[in-house]
C-alpha cells in the first residue's frame, strides 16, 4: 500500500513502534451481548487461546466432544498472533456435555461453559474489545499528545 497516498483523520504520525512484538501485545475478548441460557442442545465455550487459531480449536473441540466438525460453531475467525477470548459452540442434541476439564490443548484454556438454546452463529456478538501495546515507541510524548486528541474527538463524537 502506497502510504503516501493516504488521508491521516489526525495528521500524518508523528513516531514509529512495533505492533504485535508477541502475542500478548495484542489481545482480544469477544464480548457475546447476552448470557447463555443455561439450558439447550447447544453448548457454548468460552476459552482463551494464544498461538491457536479459530478453526484449530474448533476441530480439537469436535474431536474432543465426538462430534462432526461441522456441529462447532464461532461468532468470528480472531488472529493466531494474539491473545484471545473466544466463544464456540457445540451443537450436542441429546447428548451429555464433555468433562471440559479434560480438555488439553496447548495454548488453551477453558474459561466458562454453559448450555445455550440458540446455535452461535457468524458475527452473533456485541463485539470485541482489544487491548494493545506498542513497543520500541520513537517519540512517546508526541503519541500520547496524539492519542489525546483521538479521545478528544471520541468524546465530542458520542455526545453528538
Amino acid at each position: 500500500m502506497d502510504m503516501a497516498n493516504l488521508t491521516w483523520l489526525h495528521g500524518k504520525p508523528v513516531a514509529t513502534g512495533v505492533l504485535k512484538a508477541n502475542p500478548e501485545d495484542f489481545v482480544v475478548v469477544e464480548d457475546l451481548g447476552f448470557s447463555p441460557d443455561g439450558e439447550g442442545e447447544h453448548l457454548l465455550v468460552n476459552i482463551r487461546k494464544n498461538g491457536c487459531n479459530t478453526q484449530f480449536v474448533a476441530d480439537y473441540l469436535a474431536k474432543f466432544a465426538g462430534i462432526h466438525a461441522r456441529s462447532v460453531s464461532y461468532a468470528g475467525l480472531k488472529d493466531r498472533h494474539a491473545v484471545t477470548e473466544q466463544w464456540f459452540c457445540l451443537h450436542l442434541p441429546g447428548k451429555e456435555s464433555p468433562d471440559l476439564s479434560q480438555f488439553a490443548l496447548e495454548g488453551c484454556e477453558v474459561l466458562q461453559a454453559a448450555r445455550h438454546l440458540r446455535k452461535l452463529r457468524i458475527g452473533t456478538l456485541k463485539g470485541n474489545e482489544f487491548t494493545l501495546v506498542l513497543r520500541q515507541i520513537s517519540d512517546r510524548q508526541e503519541v500520547e499528545q496524539r492519542l489525546q486528541a483521538i479521545r478528544g474527538r471520541r468524546r465530542a463524537e458520542l455526545l453528538r
